[in-house]
């Protein structure tokens, strides 16, 4: 198995992660049908990981605080599950994402396929 970056996400913003994939090489996709209970989730996502993934990125289009991303990767580095992955959330922040013509309500929020792209180059550590 060649995919060291895997993006897990929720719901209709799975096409932005679609859309990352085109450029993004060794990189998947797992699209959870249920996010609760956090454990259960947790648990299943880990056995879907391919034995290289190096970088995970929690992609959604809900707000981050408390959100599915910041959810199931604590219960994931809880449970050990995580260790030795660089993982980043791409989620709305706290704001008002004011509309840009030209521009999907993805982008504007920051959840798009080009914030995946630069997620995967930029991603750190996750403790």
């Amino acid at each position: 198995d060649d995919i060291e970056t895997v993006i897990i996400t929720d719901g209709a913003v799975v096409t932005e992660a679609l859309a990352a994939c085109e450029t993004l090489s060794r990189t998947g996709i797992i699209l959870l049908e249920k996010i609760k209970p956090y454990g259960e989730c947790a648990e299943n996502v880990a056995r879907l990981l391919p034995e290289n993934a190096k970088k995970i990125i929690f992609l959604e289009e809900d707000i981050r605080a408390g959100g599915m991303g910041m959810m199931l990767s604590d219960e994931m580095r809880r449970r050990g599950l995580l260790d030795g992955i660089s993982c980043k959330i791409i989620a709305v922040d706290d704001n008002f994402a004011p509309r840009h013509e030209g521009n999907s309500m993805y982008e504007d929020a920051g959840v798009c396929a080009r914030a995946i792209e630069k997620a995967v180059r930029e991603i750190s550590l996750c403790r």
